[in-house]
């Protein structure tokens, strides 16, 4: 019986830093829109010169999310996880067709609740594209008590944009 309730106690803990759905996520982001799943693959080369601008390891392998209406492509949607202190995150970051910031909506944190950045704070990411620093403290508000969690964001961020570059746009 003890094994029961522990399992149950860390379902519902689990459950409880699980915010969206991602298919969901995506709906509600693009509503009315087909959306289609692209897996991306960087060379060498082009994650190299990646991780010298991000100053992090982009990763080789990504999966992009279109979403189209009427033929028309409305924006690009990604999901990035990554560790903010000891513990993952995940969030949906959406693009504008041409790479600026849609939105930033948490899907997913394992931390402490009090390291979670608010969707008020996300939001001041909407419409910044590469030529902003998107950097807490340069171009963006610190949330005090969150500093990890307010980089890692600003972390992904910078890196939706750039593989939204290196995938769709071109240098």
């Amino acid at each position: 019986m003890p094994a029961v309730v522990f399992a149950l106690a860390t379902l519902e803990s689990l459950a409880a830093h699980v915010y969206n759905e991602p298919e969901q996520a995506l709906a509600e982001e693009f509503p009315e829109c087909t959306i289609r799943r692209e897996a991306h693959y960087l060379s060498r080369e082009q994650a190299s010169a990646l991780q010298e601008q991000l100053s992090a390891d982009p990763g080789r392998f990504h999966t992009f999310y279109v979403a189209e209406r009427a033929g028309q492509v409305i924006g690009y949607g990604i999901f990035d996880t990554h560790r903010v202190r000891t513990k993952n995150e995940t969030l949906l970051v959406t693009l504008m067709p041409d790479g600026a910031l849609r939105r930033i909506t948490m899907i997913s944190f394992f931390e402490p609740e009090d390291y979670l950045a608010p969707q008020r704070w996300l939001d001041l990411f909407s419409g910044r594209g590469r030529e902003d620093a998107l950097r807490p403290g340069v171009d963006l508000p610190i949330m005090s008590g969150a500093t990890l969690t307010s980089q890692a964001v600003a972390a992904s961020a910078r890196r939706a944009i750039a593989l939204h570059r290196v995938y769709f746009s071109g240098p």
